[in-house]
């Protein structure tokens, strides 16, 4: 349709009265269930938002932007993240809600698009969870309702119809192997994980682009089962799991991994090699189980572990890339057209930083 859905609308798809089309919103139990459905099924069929709350909006705000964000928050990348979003919301006079990526089967929308036309928010920011952004028929109804939406981290969904924040993985690997390289590494070994996203994938690219351009063999690139720790995740998000429980590293991961690490490297890491781990903490494993001399071991996405056992890391801009969300998002409750940003990495050199031991 070129007009904006109405009830009428749903009502004449559904072959009902507007009054059920509202009493089925409404929640009230006067609607047998076969026509309850129906209506549903048109309601998200059409994207209808009722038309007195879409009202409603412009003339009320709440000064809460709302952020969806299915992340374990002791990482602290994630911390860092949210830190990043209160501080500048709270400078410019907004608060910060919670939000949910769901929608339940009596709901036209998704919490989060609820919750903006309900006015419970001026703007939602989505933080991805693993590169994935919102469904499509959510970004429909962001277009069409020009909905202030943030996209954080989400480059496997890329939409005119919003603003997005993403990091250069890219560029933030290059530079991590360009420095190994500087530093003397005569071979990049290279370890991520066996999963397929944007991510991972622009990750590995720069590896193979570093190498190339300071002319050493391509890398040794191993693929490393995540198995474990995705049914982890899958039975935390089944509710299997508390929170605190997945907080940490389980032993069964930590063991698994050990194994699986010895077993794809042993006898392929040599002394001056540079190994370079795409997730944060591998470093601490991999330089235990090869204790060689003049190995380099970097990460390429770096949490507080990173400093403790990788020489080289990529450091993520995660708390600049909070205050830049929130910033955006107001931009959009203001009336500015939607941007794409791209945040770059920070590569620290622990090796560049020691004092020199020469007499």
């Amino acid at each position: 349709m070129d007009h904006r859905v109405t009830g009428k609308d749903v009502a004449r798809a559904a072959g009902v009265t507007t009054a059920t089309v509202s009493n089925v919103l409404n929640g009230k139990r006067n609607v047998g269930e076969q026509t309850r459905e129906r209506v549903l099924a048109v309601v998200r069929e059409l994207g209808y938002v009722p038309d007195q709350t879409a009202k409603s909006l412009r003339k009320r705000t709440s000064r809460c932007i709302g952020v969806v964000i299915e992340k374990n928050l002791s990482n602290p990348r994630y911390g860092r993240t949210v830190e990043g979003m209160l501080r500048a919301a709270d400078a410019r006079g907004y608060r910060i809600t919670l939000c949910r990526n769901h929608r339940a089967a009596d709901r036209p929308c998704d919490d989060y698009l609820r919750a903006y036309f309900e006015r419970q928010v001026d703007a939602v920011i989505f933080v991805s969870r693993d590169t994935e952004g919102p469904r499509a028929e959510s970004v429909e109804l962001i277009e069409r309702e020009r909905v202030p939406f943030v996209a954080l981290d989400c480059p496997g969904n890329p939409s005119q119809a919003y603003s997005t924040i993403d990091f250069d993985y890219f560029g933030g690997a290059r530079d991590v192997v360009a420095c190994a390289i500087r530093h003397g590494a005569k071979r990049v070994v290279y370890l991520r994980p066996d999963v397929r996203n944007v991510q991972e994938e622009q990750r590995e690219e720069g590896v193979r682009v570093a190498c190339a351009e300071a002319g050493r063999a391509r890398p040794l690139v191993f693929r490393v089962k995540s198995d474990i720790l995705f049914a982890r995740r899958s039975e935390r998000d089944r509710g299997e799991v508390d929170a605190d429980a997945f907080a940490q590293p389980s032993q069964a991961y930590m063991r698994s991994l050990s194994n699986e690490l010895s077993d794809l490297a042993a006898g392929r890491v040599h002394a001056g090699d540079a190994v370079i781990s795409s997730w944060a903490g591998w470093s601490n494993v991999v330089s235990r189980l090869f204790p060689l001399p003049g190995v380099i071991f970097a990460d390429l996405a770096s949490d507080y572990l990173s400093t403790l056992s990788a020489e080289i890391f990529s450091e993520m801009p995660n708390y600049e890339a909070g205050e830049r969300a929130v910033e955006e998002a107001i931009a959009l409750i203001e009336g500015a057209a939607p941007t794409a940003q791209v945040l770059p990495f920070r590569c620290c050199d622990l090796i560049g930083a020691m004092p020199s031991t020469a007499s």
